[in-house]
Parts: C-alpha cells; structure tokens; sequence
C-alpha cells in the first residue's frame, strides 16, 4: 500500500477556525436559552410557593377568623417548610433561610437583623394581611423577582404583574432598601423607587414618596413604608398602590404618613390606593389623610397601636373583620398584639395575635 493511500489529511487552519466558530456561535445561542429556561424553573417555583402560602392562609383564616400578620406566621403549623416563604430567584435567600432554621433549631436570631428585616422577609416583601371580609380580586401577595413579577389575588390567582414606579423627593436622613439587597443604603433626592423597596426613616427624618398619577405620600421620623403596590397585567386600567407602614425602632416614636390621594386614577377598573399597618388597613380613591403608628402595652404585652384621621374626603377602613368609613375630622384607632413575623405555633395559638375577632362586617 503507497504512502498516499495510508495519508490523513487532518484540518486545515481555515477549517478549524470555521468549526471553532460555530461552537462559539452555538455557545453564545445556548446561554441565553439556559438563562430563560432558569428563570422559567425559578418562576414555577414561586408560583408553587405562592400557592402553598395560600392554602395555608385559607386553612389560617378558617382557624381564626382572620389572616396572620406575617406569612411566617404560618410557620409551622400551617407550612412546614422554610423555603416556602423565599422565592428562589430573591437575591436575599441564603441570608434569611439561615436566621430563619435559627428559628427552627430553637436559637434566638440577631435581633438587630431582626429589628430591620422581620416586614419583608422572603414572600412578606409584597404581602398585604386581608381581613376576613375580603374575598375575590383583593391583592394579597406577589414577587417583583421575575422578569414582569407575580400577582397573587385572595381568589387564588396568580397573574403576572405590572410594577409601577415612584420618586423620592426630600429625603432627610433617610435609606433604602432595595428590594433585593441586604443592608439599607443613603437616600438621595430623585431616587427611583421599586415594588418591594422599603424607605426607612430615622428618628427627626422625613421623606416623600411622589407616585406618576400626582399622588403623595410624607413620611414623619422613625417610619419604614415598603412599596407593595401592582397590577393585574391584564388590567392595565386597574391602578394599584399598596404601602406597607411599619415602625422603624419599635421602641422609639410613633410612625406618621401624610396621605395626598388623587381621585381619578383609582376609579377605573376598581382600582385602589391603601396603606396597610400591622392592624388596619385604610383603603381610599381620593382624599387625604394622616395614619399614625406606634408601640404600646396591651393586656402587659407589647402591641402596635393604628390611628387613622381623615382631613378631607373619606377613607374605608378595615380591620378586626369589620369595615368602616372615617369622614372627614374624624378618627379611628385599632390596636392588637402583634408578632415580629417569626415562628408561628399553629392551631390554638394563632401566631400570637388576639383572639376573639367575629368575622363579620359592620359598615358605617
């Protein structure tokens, strides 16, 4: 046999480089197919987890006649797994489900990290404690963490979700949380705010968070307010704002917002605009009115004390399974023992909450 036929002709440099390209080429359209079907696997996964929080709230709520204040209320009697609580796509994951088995192996958590986290740990973020009145298309949780986030509506549904925007304006000592980050940061004037971020004022701080449709809101020192609001993205004339108000140091002053609602963006489609404490919840379409917050004792234990004052308008409140209406020049003050959104006892303990609410309506 000659030496030609016994010859391989291995790949010259042109066809090497040729080959090399199409593997590239084909790396570089694989990534991002591997980075949407992660997102998709996360997605499903929150959408899991939202579904077991809300059976569990049904099953809460059946037990009680009310819902928890905190979904980690539910924890373990309800739920019995921590990860239930934190979307696997939230940046803040690692972080909370170790202080959280802190909880379940029996120690006691940092309680400075406590003192700033326990309002929006995991699905807490964007969850708005319904009262027992409430049923249907009433907003109750959700996750900014997807590429058009999840809405999750008392009904059971879970729709994918529209975020809107604010600005801050006129921040005094005063910080951020972002949504998805540890540790606060500086506030600075025309700061854009997110669904699930929280701004948190100290003591003598005060802030403003100005929304697009002209609607405001002026935080009073030692406040934390987290931005729960969204919509329904097959809605878009259902405009949404949900604010979670909390204390900034349980131990300091009283929490205070100023609220400048205007009427007409909230009229279409049943749209809403609340501001949703630990014990009430005041849900107005144009108007404006003060909610003040703070710690007091209770029965010998520490609880949160809510006073609502409408000056113009009138506002609808909720809380304790009953609804009202607060005219104008008029108050309205609801005070129940709260936990910190820790480890729930389950039946026959009701999180740590008072007992006794009758479940039903009283419309003034």
């Amino acid at each position: 046999m000659s030496d030609r036929a016994t010859h391989r002709r291995g790949l010259s440099l042109v066809e090497l480089i040729i080959v090399l390209n199409i593997i590239a080429a084909l790396a570089a359209l694989s990534v991002p197919l591997l980075r949407t079907v992660r997102a998709r696997g996360r997605e499903n996964s929150c959408r899991a987890n939202l579904q077991t929080t809300w059976l569990a709230l049904g099953r809460y709520k059946a037990d009680y006649k009310k819902y928890p204040a905190y979904l980690t209320d539910l924890y373990p009697g309800y739920v019995d797994s921590l990860e239930s609580f934190v979307c696997p796509a939230d940046p803040r994951r690692a972080e909370e489900l170790a202080e959280w088995r802190k909880w379940a192996d029996g120690e006691q958590p940092d309680p400075a990290w406590m003192q700033k986290h326990a309002p929006t740990l995991g699905l807490n973020l964007l969850y708005s404690r319904r009262e027992s009145l409430e049923t249907g298309q009433e907003i109750v949780c959700g996750c900014p963490f997807h590429q058009r986030g999840l809405v999750q509506t008392l009904d059971g549904a879970i729709s994918e979700g529209e975020f809107q925007t604010a600005t801050l304006k006129s921040p005094v000592q005063t910080s951020v949380f972002g949504r998805g980050a540890g540790e606060p940061a500086a506030a600075s004037e025309e700061t854009t705010l997110f669904a699930g971020d929280t701004v948190v004022t100290a003591t003598g701080g005060s802030a403003i968070i100005a929304f697009s449709e002209g609607s405001t809101v002026a935080l009073g020192g030692n406040t934390r307010v987290t931005l729960k609001f969204a919509s329904v993205a097959e809605q878009p004339t259902k405009l949404v704002r949900i604010l979670g108000m909390f204390l900034g140091d349980p131990a300091g002053p009283p929490a205070t917002v100023d609220c400048n609602v205007v009427h007409g963006p909230y009229t279409g489609g049943g749209g809403r605009f609340e501001v949703r404490t630990p014990t009430l919840m005041g849900g107005v379409r144009g108007t404006r009115f003060r909610v003040l917050l703070e710690q007091v004792i209770l029965d010998g234990r520490p609880a949160l004390r809510t006073t609502l004052c409408t000056l113009s308008g009138a506002v609808e409140v909720r809380a304790k399974g009953k609804t009202k209406k607060v005219a104008q020049g008029d108050c309205d003050t609801e005070t129940e023992v709260v936990t910190s959104g820790g480890k729930g006892k389950g039946k026959g303990k009701g999180g740590g909450d008072d007992e006794g609410d009758d479940g039903g309506s009283d419309d003034d």
